[in-house]
């Protein structure tokens, strides 16, 4: 039998010899010796493992050029450790002593070696760590702890493997690569129907619907850094856990399965959206059948639609399991050895080379049981396929508004948008494939939030109206601390979270993330937002919740601390309005020229903003008026066109001028200010050190707010 000599900086340590069923003499025959760094530990032989006095110790790793075909080969390093159990492990036993021995590995990428695909998830050419962490009573001396770890330290890359795994043994493999895996997850469908600059003639009630729950089967990859674990609780039984690498970076990717069900018998992309948001699917279907769409424009629509449920369903699986404990796995499994046939063996391996999809939740081998999985996690919160209709007014159901325009998503938030052709031309995307500009998309979105609002308060819309959102999204490809807080403001600005501080303390880099907030307003606080008992909001009242935007989202500290001065003093706010644009240098001695720029865009901002409100205002007002004192009118009469195409007038302005600022948080928090904080919220951020969402619901009334509109708390 091959024997590895374990030494310290004075000499033999001990000479393991390895059994036939080592992992070391299947799968590392280069492992010559290992030389740890102790200088010199053999003086310390005679005493046992609780009374070492190190607990961890560096080695390096001698090898030999060995012809063969195992798929990998030692590294370098190691370490070898001796450890108490904490409570709550998947694994290890609560209290008892570990000695751990890892091992650095490499996937070897010789084309002349048979490697069978990945190992551990990994591909050739990349690397692994493993440890073997097995029981020792305290007393055991280092040395022959040593000699019966190496005998059977264990390689897991098959089923014969996890056979000759030492009861009580745990195997951590910690690896960067691909985790692949199937599930399912409910989504709640979001249909947000917005108006465009082009109002349309009353079209009556919309062909539309929100809130269907969708379940849809899926195959994902984790490409990133995950662990691995392997127990042997019983001689026959194994316990698999795949846990995320806490504060990585991951990559989740979700695909669809061609089977998607939206309602009996329906099982394409289409019938999902159908199913989704129209109030009758069969006669939108059939509408769409009869227009004779192509192959090609048929496939657009299909991959359009195939690539927001991708995104959501990554976006939700990639927030659930990021929400997760640090030591809680997403996936865990028990494995009876015993039970398996050869189907079941040969998934073993599979799942240990990092591919989970022959265990799914509703078909699982013969002697393999699921104790824990991601999409229990995922199943419990609430995720939404949010479907934006940009013009859905003019057309009335999703079949003529798909026609006469385009079907996109957004890239970052996975939200599917269904655009009448003009506005589809202003957020088209030529770095994505059914992609629409995230920027461009925001701002349209917002634009149109304003709009639909006053469309719901008009005469317009006629009958029971859904739900509008007004939604800001931004992924940040880096993130330092300071990013992080500003989001973190966007929460509790909307009244979602005191204390911030707690989520930053000692992290500067969060890495990736991805920050949503939303607020959701039905057709009273829609109306609400412009009028007071039907009288037009005054300017005065607008720029107040404007100002209270900036207090809220820049606070004292933030590097752009200035801008609050205008904010909390009325008096400089009055001097400013007083002076116009071209003084404001003078009000504001101690600043620099690119901060006064800064004010001044605040300050114009807030100004189109309030005087945009006021006269949208006024003429919804002035068409209420009307059909007050005349409740019998014509609604084609020449009259009450007279009045609509007033609004359409001011509607249209609104448009023109839309300021960016308008898509980004500020403009969210400031028509919350207007609602008094009335409408429901949620904000969410997803990113590798940080993830987290919350909440708040609507009350039943716009009197729930003690504060009433646009008196929120300061």
């Amino acid at each position: 039998m091959p024997t590895i000599p374990v030494t310290d900086q004075a000499g033999l340590l001990v000479d393991a010899q390895l059994n036939s069923n080592s992992g070391l003499a299947r799968y590392l025959q280069d492992l010559a010796a290992l030389k740890l760094s102790a200088p010199n530990l053999a003086s310390l032989a005679d005493l046992s493992l609780a009374n070492l006095p190190v607990s961890s110790l560096q080695f390096g790793v001698e090898t030999q050029p060995v012809a063969g075909a195992s798929p990998i080969s030692a590294g370098a390093t190691g370490t070898l450790s001796i450890q108490q159990a904490p409570e709550g492990d998947d694994l290890l036993a609560a209290g008892q002593t570990y000695l751990s021995l890892g091992l650095s590995l490499s996937v070897k990428s010789d084309p002349s070696v048979p490697v069978g695909g990945a190992v551990f998830g990994v591909c050739a050419g990349g690397a692994a760590a493993l440890a073997n962490a097995r029981p020792f009573p305290p007393e055991t001396k280092l040395p022959d702890a040593l000699r019966e770890m190496l005998g059977s330290y264990t390689v897991p890359l098959d089923a014969a493997d996890l056979e000759n795994l030492a009861p009580g043994t745990v195997v951590d493999v910690d690896a960067r690569g691909n985790l692949t895996f199937h599930g399912s997850a409910n989504l709640l469908a979001a249909t947000n129907p917005l108006a465009t600059v082009s109002l349309p003639a009353p079209v009556g009630p919309l062909s539309v619907t929100s809130g269907n729950s969708l379940e849809i089967g899926a195959s994902f990859t984790l490409s990133g850094e995950y662990e691995i674990r392997v127990g042997k609780t019983s001689d026959s039984v194994v316990r698999l856990a795949y846990r995320r690498k806490t504060g990585t970076e991951i990559e989740l990717s979700a695909s669809a399965e061609a089977g998607i069900t939206a309602g009996p018998g329906q099982t394409d992309l289409v019938a999902l959206l159908l199913g989704a948001v129209s109030s009758d699917p069969k006669a939108d279907a059939a509408t769409l059948q009869a227009a004779g769409l192509s192959a090609e424009q048929m496939g657009d629509i299909q991959g359009a639609i195939k690539a927001a449920v991708d995104r959501r369903l990554a976006l939700a699986a990639s927030f659930a399991l990021c929400s997760l404990d640090a030591r809680e796995s997403a996936f865990l499994y028990e494995v009876d050895l015993g039970a398996l046939d050869d189907a079941g063996r040969a998934s073993v391996g599979r799942a240990l080379a990092g591919d989970l999809t022959a265990w799914r939740e509703d078909a699982l081998p013969a002697g393999v049981r699921m104790l824990r999985s991601l999409f229990t996690t995922l199943r419990q919160q609430t995720h939404t396929f949010k479907v934006n209709l940009l013009g859905i007014y003019n057309f009335g159901s999703v079949s003529k508004l798909a026609l006469k325009g385009s079907v996109c998503y957004e890239p970052l938030s996975g939200e599917l948008v269904i655009a009448d052709s003009a506005s589809a031309s202003r957020i088209q995307s030529a770095a994505v494939n059914f992609g629409a500009d995230p920027d461009k998309l925001r701002q349209l979105l917002a634009e149109s939030f304003l709009i639909t609002a006053a469309y719901h308060s008009s005469a317009l819309a006629g009958g029971p109206q859904l739900a509008i959102r007004h939604t800001y999204f931004h992924l940040h490809s880096t993130t330092n601390q300071q990013t992080m807080k500003d989001e973190l403001d966007v929460a509790g600005a909307l009244g979602l979270l005191v204390d911030s501080g707690r989520y930053l303390a000692g992290i500067d880099d969060f890495g990736r993330t991805a920050a949503y907030a939303e607020t959701c307003y039905d057709a009273a606080l829609a109306t609400a937002l412009f009028l007071n008992q039907d009288q037009p909001r005054p300017v005065e009242e607008y720029e107040q919740c404007g100002r209270e935007a900036i207090q809220l989202l820049v606070t004292e500290g933030d590097p752009d601390s200035y801008r609050r001065q205008p904010a909390i003093d009325n008096d400089l706010w009055a001097r400013m309005k007083a002076s116009g644009q071209p003084g404001f240098p003078a009000l504001f001695p101690g600043l620099n020229q690119v901060q006064v720029a800064v004010i001044t865009a605040d300050y114009s901002v807030i100004v189109w903003w309030a005087q945009a409100m006021r006269t949208t205002g006024e003429a919804l007002a002035a068409m209420r008026a009307f059909l007050a004192a005349n409740p019998e009118a014509d609604l084609n009469g020449a009259d009450f066109q007279a009045l609509r195409q007033k609004l359409a007038g001011r509607l249209t302005a609104v448009a023109a001028n839309t300021k960016k600022e308008f898509g980004e948080p500020w403009g969210l928090v400031a028509m919350d200010r207007v609602s008094g904080r009335s409408a429901a919220a949620e904000w969410r951020v997803l990113g590798p050190r940080l993830t987290l969402a919350l909440a708040r619901p609507a009350p039943s009334a716009l009197a729930a707010s003690p504060h009433g509109p646009g008196k929120g708390p300061r």
